[in-house]
């Protein structure tokens, strides 16, 4: 993974190694898949497509519908486990009507 962050360099060659690996999706109502099925839900298929080809992938989602970058900033530590060895945070639909500073410094926060 060139010019990638030593973390990610990381995730990727113990994903190469099949290693076992968590990924925590948090996010609002297109992580927690409002009004889908949960085969339809994009953590789901991103599952399915992952362990595809690497088996020990598991993906979990922790999605809030109508969450905002405030609430995100304010309660990810709360909300989210300690253990996943990789994070995706969904920042879409719900942020629109914020104001765009507020967003991009909710979003530089979360570490």
């Amino acid at each position: 993974v060139g010019g990638s962050s030593p973390s990610l360099q990381c995730f990727a060659a113990r994903l190469a190694a099949g290693m076992p690996l968590t990924i925590a999706i948090f996010g609002s109502s297109i992580t927690a898949g409002h009004m889908q099925k949960q085969a339809e839900r994009f953590p789901s298929q991103l599952g399915r497509q992952l362990q595809q080809r690497f088996p020990n992938v598991t993906v979990a989602a922790y999605g809030y519908p109508g969450a905002s970058a405030e609430f995100m900033r304010a309660c990810h530590t709360a909300m989210l486990p300690v253990s996943a060895d990789l994070y995706i945070i969904e920042l879409t639909d719900n942020f629109m009507s914020s104001k765009w500073p507020a967003v991009r410094e909710a979003g530089q926060t979360i570490e």
